[in-house]
């Protein structure tokens, strides 16, 4: 389904039947690789040592390319 089509249906990703049913080989369920996606809502679920970190690694592989932190 086109994004177009669900946004209209209003459907999301985390509410399609098959995300919320299932899993993956190693029997994860995998409604557990969806969240949200609220802007700012991973301060909901990283500790601030976790997000020092990927901040470091995001400067880090982005470095020279003009972007600025």
């Amino acid at each position: 389904m086109r994004y177009e089509e669900m946004k209209k249906k209003k459907k999301t990703v985390l509410g399609m039947e098959v995300n919320n049913s299932g899993k993956t080989f190693n029997t994860v369920p995998y409604f557990t690789f969806f969240r949200k996606g609220e802007v700012g809502d991973f301060k909901n679920h990283l500790t601030p040592e976790m997000e020092n970190k990927i901040d470091m690694i995001i400067e880090e592989k982005y470095k020279g390319s003009g972007l600025k932190f």
